[in-house]
């Protein structure tokens, strides 16, 4: 079982989540704490996301510090390596979230189809559809 090394927090569309390292070099967040931070439901995202078979092969459980009470324990908590974070959020269901989440999550997302979109096609685009479809958008999510 991996050990975590380093904790850091981190701010997506405006919310603050915190990131692990572990000692094999993963980094990982909380499934459910990104999902409810988002205010979605995470039951419903992980049931999407276990049918969806490639995502199982990056949700993994481990021993994190939880609040209980006024005192700190470990619980064993779902876990997502933010190598497929970008692929999630592609498919996360925007219509029920707060406005102040939605508009800046759905503009992550239109920025994430651009970019990859524009790195699969990138070989095949002719010189002047480069320009019309770039690669990397100046928007700021990660902070």
């Amino acid at each position: 079982m991996s050990t975590i090394t380093k904790r850091f927090p981190f701010a997506l569309c405006g919310i603050q989540l915190e990131a692990f390292v572990t000692d094999n070099h993963r980094v990982f967040i909380c499934f459910n704490d990104l999902c409810r931070a988002l205010g979605l439901n995470p039951d419903r995202q992980r049931k999407l996301l276990r049918q969806q078979g490639v995502y199982s092969d990056y949700l993994f459980f481990m021993n994190l510090d939880s609040p209980y009470k006024d005192s700190v324990r470990k619980r064993n908590k779902l876990c997502m390596d933010l190598h497929v974070f970008p692929y999630w959020v592609l498919y996360a269901d925007t219509k029920s979230l707060k406005e102040e989440i939605r508009k800046p999550l759905l503009a992550l997302q239109r920025d994430m189809i651009e970019v990859t979109g524009g790195l699969a096609l990138a070989d095949m685009m002719a010189p002047e559809l480069k320009e019309k479809y770039p690669v990397a958008s100046q928007r700021k999510y990660w902070s």
